[in-house]
């Protein structure tokens, strides 16, 4: 392949990668805001990426109103790790600490994700069911071997 060809299409594969992480940051949170509205999850939480300088190596998801222990039972370590990911990318932030209302995922992270999307001209031609198949197989071809995902 020749430099000039690389450079001529750099910004198209710039673009086509923010797209593809765009798709997997939607995919993530839709499956999850099923997830809670499955379970009827509610309340304020406070979600936090990983710190090493605050000794916080893995994601948090802390009750701010309602059970902490329901919030442990339907997440894993490694669910908190992919949603703290996708919200962080979602708002555009590299080190997340933020508050949110479970109830509202949708609305709060979906939805704009969705929007997004399709102002892009992506067309969503994947059925809901068929989010958490595909992000589960995405998962596995980097060798995610991860539990939690039969939760839903």
């Amino acid at each position: 392949m020749k430099l000039s060809v690389l450079l001529t299409i750099h910004q198209r594969l710039v673009q086509n990668a923010r797209l593809a992480n765009l798709a997997c940051a939607y995919a993530a949170l839709r499956c999850f805001a099923v997830r809670v509205r499955r379970a009827r999850l509610t309340g304020l939480v406070q979600l936090c990426q990983p710190d090493a300088t605050v000794d916080r190596n893995w994601a948090e998801l802390r009750a701010l109103e309602g059970s902490q222990a329901q919030l442990e039972e339907w997440f894993t370590d490694e669910d908190l790790m992919e949603l703290a990911d996708s919200v962080a990318f979602a708002r555009g932030v590299s080190r997340l600490e933020a508050c949110f209302r479970l109830e509202e995922m949708e609305t709060e992270f979906v939805r704009p994700l969705e929007a997004a999307l399709r102002r892009a001209g992506v067309v969503m031609d994947l059925p809901a069911e068929a989010y958490a198949d595909w992000t589960e197989d995405f998962a596995d071809l980097y060798g995610d071997e991860s539990e939690g995902r039969d939760r839903r």
